[in-house]
């Protein structure tokens, strides 16, 4: 192995997470794209009403226009994550324009919770080796997932399918949208099956 990706190597070790790491019967759901006006308050009322808490991974841009709705995730006890400013692909744009995509988020997401750095997860999920030296020199951890939904092109009943399918273990991270309806269809059977079954949800 080439001494650099040594390094890369032990600097990334626990920091790009597929799974999460938990004691108890807990999975992690997660959401990208948001804030979304119309869906994320709907979303969060109906995690409220299964004793759920989640991750949030925000747009920057839609941070700005949308910032109640951060405040109101924040209080809610959920987590806030930064998922770029503009939502560009990490494979189209070099490292400065990734590096500006990313702390121009941060920035605004501190201004809700205080902190200087966010979990990160990229869109799409394309990570390349520039970036993930950045993350493991800057210790910012990075989350992708364990299984997509596809919420973003099935249907709700296709998506309660898909994931009754899977056998779920403690620390999978779920990634949903909460920028469209079949999202919400698919939780609002999903999440009491899955409290039936003993999990707890909580956030990264």
């Amino acid at each position: 192995m080439h001494p650099i990706w040594n390094l890369v190597s032990i600097l990334t070790a626990r920091r790009i997470y597929t799974r999460a790491p938990t004691r108890s019967k807990c999975i992690y759901l997660t959401f990208d794209d948001g804030p979304d006006p119309d869906y994320t308050p709907r979303i969060t009322s109906l995690l409220a009403k299964n004793q759920a808490q989640a991750t949030f991974f925000l747009q920057g841009e839609r941070v700005e226009r949308y910032g109640h709705i951060v405040s109101d995730l924040v209080s809610g006890g959920h987590t806030i994550g930064n998922h770029s400013y503009s939502h560009a692909s990490f494979n189209a744009i070099d490292l400065e324009r990734q590096v500006e995509e990313i702390d121009r988020t941060d920035s605004l997401l501190k201004d809700y919770d205080g902190r200087d750095r966010h979990i990160f997860r990229p869109p799409h999920g394309h990570l390349n080796f520039k970036t993930i030296t950045l993350f493991a020199l800057r210790r910012q951890d990075v989350a992708l997932w364990t299984h997509d939904t596809l919420d973003y092109r099935l249907t709700t009943a296709e998506i309660v399918k898909r994931m009754t399918d899977l056998v779920l273990r403690s620390g999978d991270i779920i990634l949903f949208h909460d920028d469209g309806a079949p999202a919400l269809g698919a939780l609002e059977n999903l999440l009491p099956l899955w409290r039936e079954s003993g999990f707890e949800f909580a956030a990264l």
